[in-house]
């Protein structure tokens, strides 16, 4: 039985990492949708660019059609909590219209899971209360408990990071390595967030009241949170302090 093809939307450096999950999940990789790269080099970690991403919205491309009535999908371009650019594509952004363009063209957009992850869904245990959307990375040895959690679309949980019990994800947030996204309350963390590694939430928090992150919020390396509320568009330092994002 042929296996069912992959193609990557966008690209980074060091994609070796979800090639090898796809590949773990039986999937063969059929190439790298890419504007900024397509026709300037032959491949990226031996994986070849095969196109124009925005080639999916145009009905009268014959080959991205087929593409996208026999080929699954991923968004494989990503940041590191960067809010500063001096030159070159904001990669926020870019992130958000790949992601546009999924959404739009119909494409079906798969999860990718490294077999070490634990992640308890609904999906693959029936006494499961916690759901998981589309276009999911979970790297190995992540972990993501079966009460009450909800991942949204197109989050990415990096290795070796902890998500318990009662956190909500919203659409798009990546959480860098050795995160634990934990406390005695209830955590829900806004659309398009950026969660540094080694942060954590401070435990001597009113458990009895909800933790409360605002969408387009990045939360430095290191830091611990000790807030219950940080407010939309905000930077949350290792120092407790909460920082204004400039306008781009």
């Amino acid at each position: 039985m042929a296996k069912q093809q992959l193609i990557f939307v966008g690209s980074r450096w060091m994609m070796s990492s979800i090639a090898i999950i796809a590949d773990l999940n039986g999937l063969e990789i059929k190439g790298i949708l890419d504007h900024h790269y397509y026709g300037n080099t032959d491949n990226l970690t031996g994986i070849p660019y095969i196109g124009d991403e925005r080639w999916l919205l145009d009905k009268d491309n014959a080959q991205a059609q087929e593409w996208l009535e026999t080929c699954v999908f991923f968004p494989a371009n990503w940041h590191a909590g960067q809010h500063i650019y001096k030159s070159g594509p904001n990669l926020v952004e870019l992130r958000n219209e790949r992601i546009r363009i999924l959404e739009e063209s119909g494409a079906s957009v798969t999860n990718l899971i490294h077999p070490d992850a634990v992640c308890m869904s609904d999906v693959a245990h029936r006494y499961s209360r916690t759901t998981i959307g589309k276009g999911i990375l979970i790297q190995g040895s992540a972990y993501v408990g079966p009460d009450n959690n909800h991942i949204s679309d197109y989050c990415q949980i990096e290795a070796a990071t902890h998500i318990t019990h009662d956190v909500t994800l919203g659409k798009n947030v990546q959480i860098a390595p050795k995160v634990f996204v934990s406390n005695g309350c209830s955590i829900n963390i806004g659309d398009d967030c950026y969660l540094g590694a080694r942060m954590g939430f401070d435990f001597k928090l009113d458990n009895n009241v909800d933790i409360n992150v605002g969408k387009n919020v990045t939360i430095w390396t290191n830091a611990l949170v000790k807030r219950h509320v940080i407010p939309d568009d905000c930077i949350y330092t290792d120092s407790d302090k909460v920082l204004k994002k400039f306008k781009q």
